[in-house]
């Protein structure tokens, strides 16, 4: 209980001062009222502690629904999640880092990174870089080299048609 009075004049004190610090007019009313409404929230709080969290939540209850299949595994969607995350942003830094080198134009080319993950760790089976017919101009050597240097994968030219 102690806790919870040092806190509603902490809140008090502090939105006090920063009211007062506050030029006059609009700015400052409206501070008021912020203030007003985090020392509003800070007093009812234990109120809704006291009823318990299912008055709180009470319409927020749902059921998930029942999974068939038993090899759905969320760590592993979790994991794959980040592999994925990971993977698109090591394509775009090596699209960006190519494109700079070479004064390419932004879509010209992609580069698609396939990873896998084995004994947690994270593996790169294969690259491709893609060329579109506005990349066609660009050095397809320097790009294989430089996506072999960063990444010590050799990596697959393949030349698209239309994007």
């Amino acid at each position: 209980m102690k806790e919870y009075f040092a806190s509603v004049m902490a809140i008090t004190f502090i939105g006090g001062i920063v009211v007062s610090l506050a030029p006059e007019g609009a700015s400052q009313r409206y501070l008021r009222l912020l203030v007003g409404l985090a020392v509003t929230g800070c007093i009812i709080t234990p109120i809704f502690s006291f009823f318990g969290d299912n008055v709180l939540h009470s319409d927020l209850e749902y059921e998930l629904p029942e999974v068939e299949n038993d090899a759905l595994n969320y760590e592993e969607i979790y994991n794959n999640s980040i592999i994925s995350a990971g993977v698109s942003e090591a394509e775009q830094v090596l699209e960006n880092e190519i494109l700079q080198a070479l004064n390419g134009k932004c879509g010209s080319i992609d580069v698609v990174i396939n990873a896998c993950e084995k004994s947690g760790e994270i593996y790169i089976d294969s690259v491709q870089l893609l060329i579109y017919p506005s990349g066609i101009a660009l050095d397809p050597h320097f790009m294989q080299k430089h996506i072999s240097e960063r990444l010590g994968r050799e990596c697959e030219v393949i030349y698209v048609s239309e994007q």
